[in-house]
């Protein structure tokens, strides 16, 4: 039963690559499409996406594309437990942490 749970993920991993290969969805303009796919990356906990979520969720300022990806990322992905279960979580902290902070330092010193 794990065994077969294993090869669909493994399987899920690979149509995701597959799809940004083809159509280039991590690197979409329209967030609606970026974000959505994103998700379902960050679900199948496809790392290799880790960096373009990084990326959007630091330029990115509309709170509708936002929640979705830190609420994907606090909820951790659905693949099998690998022991780095707190890497979704730790990943969205840490980038909540940097944009709250650069935010901070242009509202108190303005522009820099």
């Amino acid at each position: 039963m794990i065994l077969v749970f294993f090869f669909s993920w493994v399987g899920l991993v690979l149509q995701i690559s597959a799809l940004d290969a083809r159509y280039r969805l991590a690197e979409s303009k329209d967030y609606e499409v970026k974000v959505a796919f994103l998700q379902l990356a960050i679900s199948a906990r496809c790392r290799e996406f880790y960096g373009e979520v990084e990326k959007t969720l630091k330029e990115v300022v509309r709170m509708k594309y936002l929640r979705p990806l830190y609420t994907t990322l606090a909820q951790g992905g659905l693949g099998p437990g690998t022991g780095k279960e707190e890497e979704e979580k730790t990943l969205a902290k840490r980038v909540f942490t940097e944009v709250l902070e650069e935010d901070l330092t242009s509202f108190v010193f303005g522009p820099m």
